[in-house]
């Protein structure tokens, strides 16, 4: 079993030329250690190794084909790209036959927030019988089993043979963190997301950004219409305002104030947790929440949003917040 690289090669941006026969791939890697037989082996340019220069060893590995940015010699099959780190997400989704086809994918962003939101939306997806993957900062699971991931957001290889994982174990929705840093270095690329998901946006990362309006501006590529489908933005949060107005995909706005689409009114606290009536366009409900404090009813508010998105119905949503552990 396996793709033909000319399938993959129709499915990659930046294509240069395709060269050598038309062999089947059945994985791929950034890593010429873990290459092998029917693997496609993708060599990056970084900032302190060039993968160029680790061919030979994946050849010796059994790699079966390259995915390069200057040709290499005759001696595998090879697709010539213009950068193989812009064409890796697409390969893989090719190579893995597409997951994010066949499954609903939210995406959840921000500085602080996105692991309580995931966690969240899981919860509520339990309560629904919706079987669930989860993809962030505390690891991937299935169904609550976990598996072993390196990175909040893994690199593009190893997300796309997770995410395959995940429609061969029958998962209908997958919740995953998007990092900052796997939006810049093209990790998320090649998903179509269903709904995307914004909580906040402060003073961190900043020594990889270099300031806030670069931060705000790689946040911004994920919620376009080439992305997803929706959009959920927390416009209680400065940065999150910003970012609805220049959204272009249906968007709905969520927070603790009267003017957003899903808002959060009689709200009580006690040192078990906080309730509060959630008001959406789909109609109120009380949600008697575990965690304490306004951040976490924000959260809240974002995770209801991302789940009406998803077509979860209230009842489900209202049960699952308050069942959290």
């Amino acid at each position: 079993m396996g793709v033909s690289l000319s399938q993959i090669a129709g499915l990659t941006p930046g294509v240069v030329a395709v060269i050598g026969g038309d062999v089947l791939v059945s994985d791929i890697t950034h890593d010429s250690r873990q290459a092998g037989e029917g693997c496609l082996f993708v060599a990056i340019p970084g900032e302190r190794y060039d993968g160029h220069d680790f061919v030979d060893a994946a050849i010796e590995h059994g790699s079966s084909a390259l995915l390069v940015e200057q040709r290499q010699g005759d001696s595998l099959p090879q697709i010539v790209v213009e950068s193989s780190r812009d064409a890796m997400p697409w390969a893989a989704r090719a190579v893995f036959g597409i997951p994010d086809a066949s499954m609903a994918i939210a995406g959840v962003t921000g500085t602080n927030g996105k692991t309580t939101v995931t966690h969240m939306i899981e919860a509520i997806m339990v309560s629904a019988g919706i079987p669930v993957g989860i993809i962030g900062t505390l690891g991937a699971r299935i169904n609550g089993v976990p598996l072993m991931i390196a990175r909040t957001t893994p690199e593009a290889t190893d997300l796309q043979r997770i995410l395959a994982k995940m429609r061969d174990d029958g998962v209908h929705t997958v919740l995953m963190e998007v990092s900052s840093h796997a939006i810049e270095l093209r990790r998320s690329d090649a998903i179509r997301f269903s709904v995307v998901g914004f909580t906040n946006l402060s003073q961190d990362h900043l020594d990889f950004h270099g300031d806030m309006e670069a931060y705000f501006e790689v946040k911004r590529r994920l919620f376009a219409s080439s992305v997803t489908e929706a959009a959920v933005i927390n416009t209680g949060d400065p940065w999150g305002e910003r970012l609805e107005a220049t959204s272009n995909v249906p968007t709905t706005r969520v927070s603790l104030d009267d003017e957003a689409d899903i808002r959060a009114t009689d709200l009580m606290a006690s040192p078990l947790g906080t309730s509060f009536t959630a008001s959406t366009p789909e109609g109120s409900v009380r949600v008697v929440l575990p965690l304490v404090g306004a951040f976490n009813v924000s959260n809240a508010l974002v995770a209801i949003g991302m789940s009406l998105a998803l077509g979860v119905e209230m009842p489900f949503i209202s049960r699952g917040l308050g069942e959290l552990d």
